[in-house]
C-alpha cells in the first residue's frame, strides 16, 4: 500500500526503514521524506511507526523473560548475593 503519494513511499518501505533503525518520525522524514509535502500521510506513517516500535518492545520483553537471556554468571550476581551481617 502506498502511504505517501508525494514521495511514492510504501508501507513496506516504511517498515523496512524502521527495522533498519529509524526510531522516530523525524528519522522517517529524513530518510524517506514522508509528510514533507502535503502532510496527508503523517497520521498513517505515525501509526506504522508506533506499531513497529511496539513490536520491537514486545520482542525485547520476550527476550528478557527467557532464562537464557542472561549469561550464567549474571544469575549468580543477581540472585545469589551473600547476606550482609548487621
Amino acid at each position: 500500500m502506498i502511504v505517501c503519494i508525494c514521495n511514492s513511499v510504501t508501507e513496506k518501505r516504511l517498515r523496512a526503514a524502521i527495522s533498519e533503525g529509524a526510531d522516530s518520525f523525524d528519522a522517517l522524514q529524513f530518510e524517506l521524506g514522508v509528510a514533507l509535502c502535503c502532510g496527508k500521510c503523517e497520521p498513517m506513517a505515525r501509526e506504522i511507526l508506533a506499531d513497529e516500535l511496539s513490536r520491537d518492545d514486545d520482542k525485547a520483553v520476550k527476550a528478557s523473560c527467557c532464562p537464557l537471556a542472561f549469561p550464567p554468571t549474571a544469575y549468580t550476581t543477581l540472585f545469589f548475593q551473600p547476606r550482609r551481617s548487621i
